[in-house]
């Protein structure tokens, strides 16, 4: 396994990076006022990127990020934001190709299995055992660890299972002017079991266990994990263009994260059609549905025009409200508003926060998980 296909490992293993909660009332929701609202919603958001902090803290994920460091994989948060926090789209190619492995390795790069332990000579790890059963990954699990050279930490990855899968890739050569297709092997894991020791003393252990379609797409995962005081589980079925997703995550027993949600992917399973359900990180939860693909046709076309924005269309396209979970409470409904970029004196439809009186603030600016982003890219 080369440098990135660890990451993928270490990636599911660290799944816990959301968090959200279904909270089921017989109580019927209540609106808040729009000045209610707006406090309710900038303490919801400081208590998430508070528990977020504590989470990130914690023994084992500061050693795992130190080990991306160590492995040069300092995106595997951004990665891991992707594919856990992008609830609303997760993309079949990105879980792909997070696992993929292809290329060439150097020989220090750790390998499909066996033993590597880290070398504070020449800085880098090397393989100290062979193995066909196995992969561990000994290092330094901090900086105070590696400054004094102390292999203190243990990733250890068995129950390794996997499948080759063949797929196609076509792009343009500039030099040559022209269309290449090229096709590739690749290994895709099915099954790992994980854990991680620090000191001696365990601190995370996860199952995982997946299937793929021939073209290496997934059909079906799931994954849990337990990382004292957090637990975490997670799955994704279907079939088609129609797949379910869930999550659960809990810390000390009491629900922090969880969604559940029913995906329409489009036909080339690259993009979401729609997605209808409920994402809750909590104290807050978006429920209902939106017409994704219908509202990306809609903006690309209205950009490459250089028409006006219909809201009342795009508005027709989602029915979606932002509730607090511990009040029962609605915040305001969720719809696009016109946002004007000052910066490239631009102005076009952003997702926004709607309160009782009308007024309204970006939803980006508290619930910014990236997947009901639809701001231009600069």
């Amino acid at each position: 396994m080369k440098k990135r296909h660890l990451a993928g490992f270490m990636l599911v293993a660290a799944m816990i990076f959301s968090p959200g909660c279904n909270k089921d009332k017989d109580d019927k929701v209540k609106e808040l006022s729009a000045s209610d609202a707006k406090t309710e919603l900038r303490n919801a958001s400081q208590s998430i990127n508070t528990d977020m902090s504590e989470m990130m803290n914690t023994p084992a994920m500061v050693s795992l990020d130190f080990l991306a460091v160590l492995m040069e994989e300092d995106d595997w948060k951004s990665n891991l934001k992707t594919m856990v926090f992008n609830s609303g789209k997760p993309h079949l190619a990105k879980i792909r190709s997070a696992f993929r492995k292809n290329g060439e390795r150097g020989n220090s790069e750790v390998g499909d299995y066996g033993v590597y332990q880290f070398n504070f000579i020449i800085d880098d790890f090397e393989l100290v055992q062979s193995s066909t059963t196995k992969l561990e990954i000994i290092f330094p699990a901090t900086e105070a660890a590696y400054a004094a050279q102390q292999n203190n930490a243990a990733l250890l990855v068995d129950n390794l299972s996997y499948k080759t899968i063949t797929y196609s890739e076509t792009y343009w050569d500039d030099w040559n002017q022209i269309w290449v297709t090229e096709t590739y092997e690749e290994l895709i894991p099915l099954s790992a079991n994980i854990s991680l020791k620090i000191d001696g003393v365990g601190q995370l252990t996860m199952t995982y266990t997946a299937t793929y379609d021939n073209s290496g797409y997934p059909t079906s995962m799931n994954a849990g994990m337990s990382m004292p005081p957090y637990e975490f589980s997670t799955g994704f079925s279907g079939s088609g263009k129609n797949f379910n997703t869930t999550l659960s995550f809990k810390e000390s027993g009491e629900a922090v994260m969880a969604y559940d949600i029913a995906l329409v992917y489009t036909s080339d399973m690259e993009g979401v059609e729609k997605f209808t359900g409920n994402y809750t990180v909590l104290p807050l939860k978006i429920e209902g549905w939106i017409n994704v693909g219908a509202i990306e046709q809609y903006m690309e076309s209205v950009d490459e025009t250089g028409g006006s924005y219909d809201l009342d269309y795009l508005n027709s396209q989602l029915d979606m409200q932002l509730i607090h979970v511990t009040l029962n409470a609605k915040i305001g409904k969720i719809e696009f508003r016109m946002f004007t970029d000052y910066e490239y004196n631009e102005t076009y439809p952003v997702l926004a926060v709607v309160y009782a009186d009308g007024t309204h603030e970006w939803l980006d600016a508290f619930v910014d998980d990236g997947s009901l982003k639809f701001r231009k890219a600069k």
